[in-house]
């Protein structure tokens, strides 16, 4: 976790010394680490499956899914990490293991949908989503007023 101290230290520097932190390759070895654990906990929700949505992705050329449909397509254990979700459909879909860091899912319908399982998903990620009571997240994000 020596990691997590390094950027715990950083949030306590004074503005002087903080101008002399290298930030960017701090940054580098954050994400570095976070998509190291993501492959690693993503890995165990894979297992002997073929991601049907690299296909899509080599279709698209890009992480552009704005306004794509998901229905039929398998995401369990998929990388979205700074995927444009905006006004996709994911409505109902099991999204266990499913990478969500960065991802700009505004609007994005998980109405049904299960998120319990998801990782590095964020409270305002799902505040700008679309979602009912029957969508299920993470215990650490709270349902929106507005579902």
């Amino acid at each position: 976790m020596e990691l997590v101290k390094e950027t715990e230290t950083l949030t306590i520097l004074e503005p002087s010394e903080l101008k002399k932190v290298d930030l960017i390759l701090h940054r580098h070895k954050v994400n570095q680490f976070l998509a190291e654990t993501s492959e690693l906990v993503r890995r165990n929700y894979r297992k002997g499956k073929k991601s049907s949505l690299k296909r899509k992705k080599k279709l698209a050329g890009r992480d552009n899914f704005i306004g794509f449909d998901f229905k039929n397509i398998n995401l369990i254990g998929e990388d979205l990490r700074g995927a444009l979700l905006i006004a996709a459909d994911l409505r109902n879909m099991n999204l266990e293991g499913v990478d969500f860091i960065g991802a700009d899912m505004r609007d994005t319908d998980l109405r049904g949908a299960d998120l319990s399982k998801s990782i590095f998903i964020t409270q305002p990620q799902i505040n700008s989503a679309k979602g009912n009571e029957h969508t299920k997240l993470p215990d650490s994000i709270d349902s929106p007023s507005h579902w």
